[in-house]
């Protein structure tokens, strides 16, 4: 009930903004905060309202983060429009490559194949933003979900998939999991450098022997505190 009744006093304040009150971030901001909500909470006159805001900002107006934002959470709530969609894709466009971090690539990306949309336009952006970015920011997390967007779509570029696995190849996965999904999405994508794959195999056992011993650590501290 408390969720509820914060959820329709920020609809009604959304409501009585007029075009150009709210700045694009609050916008993003107030989008994803949304998107996180459990399905249903989030009002349809609400979104549209967002959407209006947004197609009335200026592109040049919007940072790379709060474009990704927005897509992400319309995306997530089934709500993107074409005119949502057109002022996105007019902003993106703007944008130098530089703008975009690697984390509102793979959220783009992502995004763009969820919602079925096939925009080359956009997918070039993306390809030649991912292509700027130095590997090493690339986290296994921004690798996989970016490379598995383009795997689903015709639209990444032999340079493009160079660099994601440039990145995989660099950077220092937290877990085994995550080596295996960048594997994985390599695979995907029919990357056949095998001195990558052999390299996440060795990354792959090398967590997977850190998390053993971490679990082994566990129990064994466990047993000693039970005693």
């Amino acid at each position: 009930p408390l969720l509820r009744e914060l959820v329709g006093h920020l609809s009604v304040e959304v409501m009585r903004q007029p075009l150009g009150a709210l700045d694009i971030q609050a916008v993003s901001n107030i989008a994803n905060a949304l998107a996180r909500l459990p399905h249903g909470l989030a009002d349809s006159k609400v979104l549209a309202r967002l959407s209006a805001l947004a197609c009335g900002t200026s592109p040049s107006m919007f940072p790379a983060q709060a474009i990704a934002t927005i897509l992400n959470a319309f995306v997530r709530m089934n709500a993107l429009d074409p005119e949502l969609l057109k002022a996105i894709r007019g902003a993106a466009l703007e944008q130098p490559a530089s703008a975009f971090s690697p984390q509102s690539i793979s959220m783009m990306a992502n995004a763009l194949v969820k919602s079925g949309v096939d925009d080359p336009p956009l997918f070039r952006v993306l390809g030649a933003a991912a292509a700027q970015v130095p590997p090493e920011r690339f986290s296994p997390q921004a690798i996989s979900l970016t490379l598995n967007a383009f795997a689903r779509s015709p639209k990444a570029s032999p340079g493009l998939i160079k660099t994601l696995a440039e990145a995989a190849r660099k950077t220092r996965a937290p877990d085994a999991l995550s080596v295996a999904l960048m594997a994985a999405a390599l695979a995907r994508v029919e990357y056949e450098d095998a001195s990558i794959f052999k390299h996440l195999s060795s990354s792959f056992i090398d967590a997977a022997n850190r998390e053993w011993v971490s679990a082994a650590g566990r129990r064994k501290g466990g047993a000693v505190a039970a005693m």
